[in-house]
């Protein structure tokens, strides 16, 4: 894992704290890792944590319905994703920054999926 100079505020910490961690430490280092890369800060807040394990929870009770294929599932997480992201971050910039794209690229998306921006 690259070395990052992070670190976690209170709130998130206490924010890690509230989740049950079923999948025990490996799963709290998996969580870990990826906050400290997407975090745009050198603090983690809650914020920055919450996304990730709002997805973790519900990746873990999906079931999938196979039969839609792969396109059309990566389709429906992306959506899921952008979705999840536009309702805890009112920040275009900071969105594409997260998801690792062009903000262009994220208003593309946001059409394409009949997503609505939260104003």
């Amino acid at each position: 894992m690259p070395r990052t100079n992070k670190i976690f505020a209170n709130e998130a910490i206490e924010f890690l704290q509230t989740y049950s961690w079923p999948g025990n430490v490996r799963e709290l280092k998996r969580i870990c890792e990826q906050v400290a890369l997407t975090s745009p800060l050198p603090i983690i807040r809650a914020e920055d944590v919450q996304p990730l394990l709002q997805l973790t929870k519900q990746n873990k009770s999906n079931t999938f319905d196979y039969s839609l294929g792969l396109a059309r599932l990566v389709e429906n997480f992306e959506s899921e994703v952008i979705e999840s992201l536009l309702k805890s971050e009112k920040d275009i910039e900071i969105i594409a920054a997260r998801l690792q794209i062009s903000r262009s690229s994220l208003y593309k998306k946001i059409k394409d999926y009949n997503l609505q921006e939260e104003t």
